[in-house]
C-alpha cells in the first residue's frame, strides 16, 4: 500500500535535480543550487544543498567558515577538482570532502572541464549558524561585510600556486593554471565507497561508512554511506524527537517505510523527515521479493546518502513504534509513548519481504 503525500504527514519526496536543471537552462544562474530542507519544513540549522554547475565554474571564491562544518559529495562529473589552500586534487563521483568549522583551510570546488565537458552535481551539508560564524576569505576581503570577517584564522602553511580559477571560464576566459595534484589527497577528501565495512547483521545488514568522521568533522552533524543489500532495512522503524533527518537515494529501488506504509523511492529521490513530528520510518531494500523463483542473489543494492544532527546533549530521543513494549530500553535515549506524537500506523511490518540469509525461497 501506497502512502499518500499529503501535508498531514509532515514528509515528503521530491526529486530536486529536475529545479536544478531548469536553473541551468533558463541561465538564471551557472551554478543552480537548491535548498532541499524548506520542502520538508526542516529547521534552518543547517543547510542541505543539491548543487549543479556548469563547466567552467567554481563554487564560491575559497574561504574558510568560524563555525559551520561542510561536508561535499560529488554525485556525477568527471571533471572536477577540489582547491585547497591553493592546490588543486581531482574529484570522482562518490569522493567526499569535509571542512571542519575553525580550521582555517580554504577551500573552493571547480568544474574545471571545457564547453563539452558534463555538469558536475554535489550534495552539500552545512551548518547554518549566522549569528555566529565568520568567513575568511583568502584571496578577497571585499565580498562581504566587515564584521561578517574572519580576520584572525589559524596559520596555514604557504599558499599554494593555484588561483582558485577554470582554467577555461564559463564565459570564454582563459587562465594559466597548474595542474592538479597526483598522488595521495589530503585527508579530508575521501571515496566513500571505499571506505564502507560490513555493518550489523541479517535483515540490518550493510555496506556503511561515516563521510563526515572520515572527513574529520566536528561530530555536530553526521552524513552516512549505507549500501542495503537485497533483503534488508536501514533501521529499526523509529522518529526523532531533536534531530531532522533527510536522506538522499544515490542508487537502486526501494521502499520507504512511513508509519506503516511504504512508497517507493529510486535515484534521485530525497526523503526527509522534521523532528518532534513523530513520523516513524526507515528504508526497506525488497528487490528481491518476487514469485518465489528468483535466486538468493536476485535484486539491487540500495545506496543511501543520509543527513542527520547530533544532538543528544540538547535530550534527543528515539521513538521505535514497531518495538515490542516489554523490551527493556536505554532511558536516556527512549523516547516514550505517552511523550511522542499519536499516530495511526498501516499494515506493512516494516520488514523486508525475503529477509537477507532467512530461510525464504
Amino acid at each position: 500500500m501506497e502512502l499518500p503525500l499529503t501535508i498531514e504527514h509532515q514528509a515528503f519526496i521530491t526529486t530536486p535535480y529536475a529545479e536544478a536543471l531548469n536553473v541551468l537552462e533558463l541561465r538564471l544562474s551557472d551554478v543552480a543550487r537548491i535548498d532541499m530542507a524548506p520542502a520538508f519544513n526542516l529547521s534552518e540549522r543547517n543547510n542541505l544543498q543539491l548543487i549543479v554547475m556548469f563547466p567552467g565554474t567554481r563554487l564560491h571564491p575559497p574561504l574558510a567558515h568560524s563555525e559551520q562544518d561542510t561536508l561535499i559529495t560529488v554525485l556525477s562529473g568527471s571533471s572536477g577538482l577540489v582547491w585547497q589552500n591553493g592546490w588543486t586534487y581531482p574529484l570522482s563521483p562518490m569522493d567526499a570532502a569535509g571542512w571542519k568549522a575553525g580550521t582555517g583551510l580554504t577551500w573552493t570546488i571547480i568544474n574545471e572541464g571545457g564547453p563539452n565537458a558534463d555538469n558536475l552535481i554535489l550534495l552539500m551539508a552545512q551548518e547554518n549558524k549566522p549569528a555566529l560564524n565568520k568567513i575568511y576569505y583568502q584571496l578577497s576581503k571585499d565580498l562581504i561585510s566587515e564584521e561578517k570577517l574572519w580576520l584572525n584564522p589559524p596559520r596555514q602553511n604557504q599558499l599554494g600556486p593555484h588561483p582558485a580559477l577554470p582554467a577555461q571560464a564559463v564565459n570564454g576566459v582563459f587562465t594559466d593554471v597548474p595542474a592538479a595534484q597526483i598522488g595521495p589527497r589530503p585527508s579530508n577528501v575521501s571515496h566513500g565507497p571505499s571506505m564502507t565495512d560490513t555493518i550489523r547483521e541479517g535483515e540490518l545488514q550493510c555496506e556503511g561508512t561515516s563521510l563526515s568522521e572520515e572527513t574529520s568533522l566536528s561530530g555536530r552533524i553526521g552524513i552516512n554511506l549505507e549500501i542495503l543489500p537485497p533483503g534488508t532495512r536501514s533501521s529499526d522503524a523509529h522518529a526523532h524527537k531533536l534531530e531532522d533527518e533527510l536522506i538522499y537515494v544515490l542508487g537502486g529501488q526501494g521502499l520507504v517505510w512511513i508509519n506503516g506504509h511504504v512508497t517507493p523511492v529510486s535515484t534521485g529521490d530525497v526523503v526527509a523527515f522534521p523532528a518532534g513530528t513523530g513520523v516513524a520510518h526507515n528504508f526497506i531494500n525488497d528487490s528481491n521479493a518476487g514469485d518465489g523463483e528468483r535466486d538468493e542473489g536476485s535484486g539491487e543494492d540500495l545506496a543511501l546518502w543520509i543527513f542527520g544532527e547530533n544532538r543528544k546533549k540538547e535530550g534527543e530521543r528515539y521513538f521505535y513504534p514497531l518495538r515490542p513494549k516489554d523490551v527493556p530500553q536505554d532511558p536516556t535515549r527512549w523516547w516514550d509513548w505517552e511523550d511522542a506524537p499519536r499516530m495511526t500506523f498501516g499494515p506493512h511490518s516494516g520488514r523486508p519481504s525475503r529477509p537477507l540469509n532467512s530461510s525464504l525461497v
